[in-house]
């Protein structure tokens, strides 16, 4: 329904962009008026040849409901009308979909009639998820085929352009084909192994990894491919997720994908590759240690600010500080400032936690006291009163409460 609800948005869209070139006043391309005294003899006969020799242009309706034409001469006639190329663009995408229309419909009235315990949730059947595809790179290869290989440029579902802007147009369609046709298949391998892989399994993953390579350095140029594996390799994915949180420079970048190719060459597998055969889980436990061993190197070699930045970011205590202080709107200074107190207030009361519970040692009630009056002291000064509220709810809150109650007590 998503797609009929888009193109009933380009007839919209049409119709706007037709009323205003019909009411945005038009430059004058009419020739030079002759001298005054040839105008006034010729006004009579002009006005009748005009009238023979220059019928008024057909109406927009009139042109869209004319049978004669196909969609390649309308598009010959709109521009003949000086019609904006976006305009004419959106005319023609919803007369190529109304083409399609009844299929669509077809298709969304099968997959409506799914019964439920054929998959979890809205699980839509391999068969049915195919056909639809099918049907979908049908209609954009007429829409390509009339308007061009850039006819799909910020069509909803496209590649983001921003993302593979080092591609063609007509490229980026047959890659994200590519790419999706592979995955349909890799799915489909894991759904019969029941996501347990076995050597065989394994083997199979294995080649269609090695024919959608083949089929991507077939569709790029060299220097394409070499950005694309830069950009959207499986090792630049797993590169990218360990960055997560991480603003990394393109240098840093680099370099660290340079480590998870040094690393792959020497396990043999990548850090999350699934696990295989009898000892595959520890394998892959042991792959993910030495990768780990191999972002803490990654971080040591980082100086200043970058070393700072990157140990905050992979400390899941900082993560947990940042996005309570996002949420409160805080900014980055306050954000860091508050994970200090966090940090000096949790190794003060890991030591209070030496002493035996419900201690009533005399150095332990003065440091107690004392760090309950450091929590109070830094939280005044660092938040808010209804952010110090909402931090009441988190973990170090509720250990500063639980202090506060204990300290209550006779």
């Amino acid at each position: 329904m998503l797609r009929f609800a888009v193109f009933a948005s380009l007839i919209a869209n049409a119709a706007l962009g037709f009323l205003w070139w019909t009411t945005t006043p038009q430059p004058d391309r009419s020739p030079p008026l002759p001298p005054a005294s040839i105008a006034a003899d010729r006004d009579d006969a002009a006005s009748a040849t005009n009238a023979r020799e220059a019928p008024p242009p057909p109406s927009l309706a009139a042109l869209l409901a004319d049978p004669a034409l196909n969609d390649t001469a309308l598009i010959e006639r709109l521009r003949h009308c000086q019609l904006p190329a976006a305009l004419i663009s959106q005319i023609i995408r919803q007369r190529v979909h109304a083409r399609f229309a009844a299929d669509w419909q077809a298709l969304v009235e099968k997959a409506a009639a799914q019964p439920y315990w054929n998959g979890s949730g809205n699980r839509i059947p391999d068969p049915l998820r195919q056909a639809m595809r099918d049907l979908d790179r049908r209609e954009n290869q007429a829409l390509i085929d009339l308007l061009g290989p850039d006819a799909l440029e910020g069509e909803p579902g496209q590649l983001s352009t921003a993302e593979y802007d080092y591609l063609p147009a007509s490229k980026r369609l047959v890659l994200t084909q590519l790419l999706d046709d592979y995955a349909d298949l890799r799915n489909k391998t894991w759904r019969e192994a029941r996501a347990v892989a076995l050597p065989e399994d394994q083997a199979i993953l294995q080649m269609l990894r090695q024919e959608e390579d083949a089929e991507i350095q077939a569709l790029l140029s060299p220097a394409e491919y070499t950005e694309y594996l830069r950009r959207h390799s499986p090792a630049a994915l797993e590169v990218q997720n360990s960055l997560r949180g991480f603003a990394a420079t393109e240098v840093e970048y680099l370099q660290l994908l340079e480590l998870h190719a040094q690393f792959v060459q020497k396990f043999g597998a990548a850090p999350d590759s699934p696990p295989i055969g009898p000892t595959g889980a520890r394998d892959r436990a042991q792959r993910q240690h030495a990768w780990q061993d191999v972002l803490n190197s990654f971080g040591a070699s980082l100086e200043g600010e970058r070393a700072e930045e990157w140990a905050l970011q992979t400390d899941g205590r900082y993560q947990m500080t940042e996005r309570f202080g996002l949420q409160q709107q805080l900014d980055a200074g306050t954000i860091r400032a508050l994970y200090r107190f966090e940090r000096d207030f949790q190794t003060q009361a890991d030591a209070l936690n030496a002493y035996p519970a419900n201690s009533t040692d005399a150095q332990y009630l003065m440091a107690r006291q004392a760090l309950i009056q450091f929590a109070d002291q830094k939280l005044q000064a660092l938040l808010p009163a209804a952010t110090r509220d909402a931090y009441q709810r988190t973990f170090i809150g509720l250990q500063i409460r639980g202090l506060k109650e204990r300290a209550s007590r006779p």
